[in-house]
């Protein structure tokens, strides 16, 4: 190698590096520079947004790094949100409402709206639900509200209600130590592989449920433009989502282990689509809410006035 190649390589060589640099420095600053927000999760298709999110780098986008927190449900993630552990989650309505009347949340928009994704699952033998004399559900949400609604819809007043984690009603229905159970997906789908029977979804008892984007009052005070970024970019994984439930599922497998099959499902069942909480869905809500009450859920009645921001979510 002549002298002159020589330099020429190690100029190169130093130019390239330079540029490296660069590039790195720029890639640290862009992720110092992206807010810090932490969402918590759960292990069923509802959350199936957050995941797609994420894999698509959707949060990214909006200059966020977004972490997730993983729980047994939306509603101890709501309580991580009260008791600031967590920035955000997405939950039921019921839920968020319970949770409402203790902690100074916000309701901040809707992201999926559904009727049959909360469903009531019989064990073998049982083709009516009159014929229910155990039902299980998970206190405090859209679970309890659908089997009080049950119960009056289907005259079965003194059937033995069976509070259960939800993971465990499969178990409890296929052992015969419950005779039903009404929760959300993917549990039924899982008792129907093991000989259940679908009898009633959440709409044939009254109940439209919606999944909301919640946080902390105190979060939101310093944190409203990061807040409209998530809801942003949960908007456009719903959008990816209603396009392609296939590939949707596919990155939710990969960011949030949530199986493809749920997630294709999940398209099917509910309308995954951000927008702003309405008049409608207020009194709706008001509804839910003398029902905690009346029930001794809450102690008081939640006062939604302070805890659902309307008109936040602006397309």
């Amino acid at each position: 190698m002549t002298t002159s190649l020589r330099r020429t390589t190690a100029l190169t060589l130093r130019r390239l590096g330079i540029a490296a640099v660069a590039s790195l420095s720029l890639s640290a600053a862009s992720a110092l520079a992206a807010e810090p927000v932490t969402i918590g999760t759960g292990v069923d298709a509802s959350f199936s947004p957050v995941f797609v999110a994420l894999q698509n780098k959707l949060f990214e986008k909006e200059g966020l790094n977004v972490t997730t927190q993983n729980y047994p449900s939306g509603g101890e993630a709501t309580d991580a949100v009260g008791a600031g552990q967590l920035n955000m989650t997405i939950v039921g309505s019921p839920a968020a409402i319970n949770r409402g009347s203790r902690v100074d949340i916000r309701i901040l928009a809707i992201v999926e709206t559904h009727g049959k994704f909360v469903k009531l699952a019989a064990r073998k033998g049982i083709t009516d639900p009159s014929q229910i004399k155990k039902i299980g559900f998970a206190p405090a949400g859209d679970s309890e509200y659908a089997v009080r609604l049950a119960m009056k819809k289907f005259n079965i007043p003194n059937v033995e209600l069976v509070r259960s984690a939800p993971p465990e009603l499969p178990a409890l229905l296929t052992r015969g130590d419950i005779d039903a159970f009404f929760i959300w997906e993917p549990w039924p789908s899982l008792a129907v592989k093991q000989g259940a029977t679908i009898l009633a979804v959440s709409e044939d008892v009254g109940h439209l449920g919606t999944i909301v984007l919640v946080t902390s009052a105190d979060w939101l005070k310093g944190h409203k433009d990061a807040a409209e970024k998530v809801a942003r970019a949960l908007a456009q994984a719903c959008d990816a989502i209603r396009a392609n439930p296939e590939e949707a599922g596919k990155a939710a497998q990969m960011a949030g282990k949530i199986p493809v099959d749920q997630t294709v499902q999940f398209v099917k069942e509910v309308d995954c689509k951000v927008r702003s909480v309405t008049d409608k869905d207020v009194q709706d809500y008001e509804k839910i809410a003398d029902f905690l009450q009346e029930q001794k859920i809450t102690k008081t009645k939640t006062d939604l006035g302070k805890v659902v921001v309307k008109d936040f979510y602006k397309p």
